[in-house]
C-alpha cells in the first residue's frame, strides 16, 4: 500500500546529478567536453549504474556516489583553500553516513590529483583527506561489531571496483 513514486522520483534525480558530476569530473580530467559527455551519458545507461534507479533499498548508493563526486569536485574546481577542504570533508563524511564504500573516495581524490599535478603534488594538502578512512577504519574495528569491520573490507573492495570503472569511461 505504500507509493514508490517519489522514492523513485529522487532516485532519478540523485542518478541524474551522478551523471552531470561525471561529466564534470571527466571534463576537468581529459580537458575535452566530447569525452565528458561520452563517459556522462555511457554512465547513465550502464546497467550497474542504472539499476540503482530501480531498486527501492539502493537509494543510499547514488547519494553515496552523488558526496563523494561532490567532494572531489568541489576541490578540484577550487583554490584548494582551506574552506574548500572543510567542504569536501563535509560532502565525503555525508557520502560515508550513506554508505561505506564511500571510504575510499579520499583515497581516489589524492590519487587523482597525484596523477594530475605530477611534481607539483604535495602530499600535506591531502592528509586531513587520507585521516578520514583511516579513523573509519578504527571505529569499525574498536567501536563497532566485527560485522562491521568485514563490511568496511568488502566495501573497499566494490569502491575500488566502482571507481575503476568510472575512470576506464574516460
Amino acid at each position: 500500500g505504500l507509493n514508490p513514486v517519489p522514492y523513485h522520483i529522487t532516485s532519478l534525480v540523485f542518478h541524474t546529478m551522478v551523471c552531470i558530476e561525471v561529466f564534470f569530473l571527466i571534463r576537468f580530467i581529459t580537458r575535452r567536453w566530447e569525452v565528458a559527455i561520452l563517459s556522462a551519458l555511457l554512465y547513465s545507461v550502464f546497467h550497474l549504474n542504472s539499476q540503482v534507479v530501480l531498486w527501492e533499498n539502493s537509494l543510499f548508493h547514488a547519494q553515496a556516489i552523488f558526496f563523494s563526486l561532490a567532494g572531489i569536485l568541489v576541490f578540484l574546481y577550487s583554490n584548494r583553500s582551506v574552506l574548500a577542504t572543510m567542504v569536501a570533508m563535509v560532502l565525503f563524511v555525508l557520502a560515508l553516513m550513506s554508505k561505506g564504500p564511500a571510504i575510499a573516495t579520499p583515497l581516489v581524490l589524492t590519487l587523482l590529483c597525484w596523477g594530475l599535478l605530477g611534481s607539483d603534488f604535495k602530499l600535506r594538502h591531502y592528509l586531513p583527506f587520507l585521516a578520514l578512512p583511516v579513523a573509519y577504519v578504527a571505529y569499525s574495528f574498536f567501536g563497532v561489531p566485527a560485522g562491521a569491520a568485514r563490511d568496511t573490507i568488502r566495501g573497499l573492495e566494490h569502491s575500488i571496483g566502482a571507481f575503476t570503472s568510472l575512470f576506464a569511461y574516460s
